[in-house]
């Protein structure tokens, strides 16, 4: 039998140029979302992209940690948002970084794959290679490699053709998930 993915209700999405940003999106903590990577995988580009900048929204116990974390590693062009609604950050991002060791879905990379966002993930768990096709739409990271994840981010920062090329792939790919073609699937499902 098919199996029917959840689904996304796909906004109407106006096209805005893309920014030098990287943006991360989510509860922020270190034992499932591993923040804490992200942030040692910056430490790793920022010098070497000054004009790059890391944009992490979302909060949870673990922000203030996370925060002085970013000012131990003395990183910068790397700002936090807070909670906030991630519409905004979507419409300008040219990449989404997940660096989750587990995770039920991963909505927020289909969220932001709809507006050209380029995903990038840890192949960590199961759901990721649903969402993303390595080298397709985005990149999958053996996992917990950091030295591998900033080679892939690096590659997509310096490469406009190819940053261009997965943000077309990922809108197209993502279309699979909207609620009217998943209901269109369960209606079928139904009538038989």
């Amino acid at each position: 039998s098919d199996l029917i993915s959840n689904f996304v209700v796909f906004d109407k999405i106006k096209k805005l140029e893309k920014k030098n940003e990287i943006l991360y999106v989510g509860r922020i903590n270190t034992s499932q979302k591993r923040v804490d990577l992200l942030l040692k995988i910056w430490s790793l580009l920022y010098l070497k992209f000054p004009d790059w900048s890391l944009k992490i929204v979302g909060g949870g116990d673990e922000l203030e940690s996370i925060k002085s974390l970013s000012v131990k590693y003395k990183l910068d062009n790397i700002f936090f948002y807070g909670f906030q609604d991630a519409k905004p950050f979507y419409e300008t991002a040219s990449i989404i970084s997940l660096t989750s060791a587990y995770e039920g879905f991963g909505i927020t990379l289909i969220e932001a794959m709809q507006f050209g966002v380029v995903p990038i993930a840890f192949n960590s768990y199961l759901s990721v290679t649903d969402i993303i096709n390595d080298k397709v739409n985005g990149c999958l990271i053996e996992p917990f490699n950091i030295q591998k994840y900033a080679d892939a981010l690096s590659e997509l920062m310096t490469s406009s053709d190819k940053l261009k090329f997965y943000s077309l792939a990922s809108e197209q790919y993502v279309k699979k998930f909207d609620l009217n073609y998943i209901g269109e699937h369960w209606l079928e499902i139904i009538k038989n």
